[in-house]
């Protein structure tokens, strides 16, 4: 039997818990389950759960469709590479044609080229961009007819990169920077730099040079300045070609992009 101290001490502890017990916890827990009794069924206890992702994943799928609205290709010039690319795999783009031996024969520069590939260890700067050109010297250009022809008989792509960033003249652009051309046709580049001296260019993305029979090419600036090379997009060739222009007596370089598309065969 408990004594009447002992019933006392357990009532005031009680009273004591009860007055200090949290109240807000107690609701929240008993609106929970009020929820929980009242609302959902026993069976469908993940169904609150699984409704805010549902709604994500709809948002989701909405917001890609407007991106994909949003983002769709309404440039003509985009159009038109688009296109371009879809004929190079369905037509393919043909292979970079080999030199003839009438182009040898016709062009100096081919022959000094080939010439390098016996001997590339020496000549490698007639193959490859990166391999510096061999020093211009103007005086010997302008007064000595022998390393005037030879300078002319010979391309080095890295020509195109060496100008003189001392000189009073700029090389100025004459044709625009972006051409088209379709493959087996021919498109013009015109620059203006000194008259009578030498002028180089190379493309970085195939094609080749009419003057040449190469992807770089050096000319005799006519007697008003002016340079002119004539870029064929041969087949093997397709999409962009990237152009450099420079002299070594003038400022600057010039760039040009080229674009060589395909020949829709449906159309032939």
């Amino acid at each position: 039997m408990l004594s009447k101290s002992t019933i006392a001490g357990l009532a005031l502890l009680a009273l004591f818990t009860w007055f200090t017990w949290p109240k807000n916890e107690q609701r929240q827990s008993n609106n929970q389950g009020a929820i929980q009794g009242s609302s959902l069924p026993k069976n469908q206890p993940r169904l609150i759960q699984e409704e805010p992702f549902i709604a994500k994943r709809v948002i989701a799928q909405e917001n890609e469709s407007v991106k994909k609205e949003a983002f769709k290709v309404t440039n003509p010039q985009a159009i038109a590479f688009n296109e371009n690319q879809k004929l190079a795999f369905e037509n393919k783009t043909g292979t970079t044609p080999a030199i003839t031996e009438e182009e040898i024969a016709t062009s100096p520069q081919l022959r000094a080229a080939i010439e390098a590939t016996q001997n590339p260890e020496k000549l490698g700067n007639r193959l490859t961009p990166l391999l510096a050109p061999t020093l211009f010297d103007r005086e010997k250009f302008i007064t000595d007819a022998s390393y005037r022809q030879e300078y002319l008989n010979t391309a080095e792509p890295a020509r195109a990169f060496k100008s003189d960033p001392d000189s009073e003249t700029k090389i100025e652009r004459i044709s625009p920077y972006y051409r088209e051309v379709e493959q087996g046709g021919e498109v013009v580049i015109t620059v203006k730099a000194i008259a009578s001296m030498p002028v180089s260019i190379m493309s970085a993305d195939l094609g080749q040079f009419k003057e040449s029979g190469l992807t770089y090419a050096t000319v005799l600036a006519d007697s008003g300045g002016l340079a002119t090379f004539t870029f064929k997009g041969v087949e093997g060739t397709f999409s962009d070609s990237n152009i450099v222009v420079s002299s070594p007596v003038t400022r600057g370089k010039l760039k040009f992009l080229v674009h060589t598309k395909i020949k829709n065969i449906k159309d032939n």
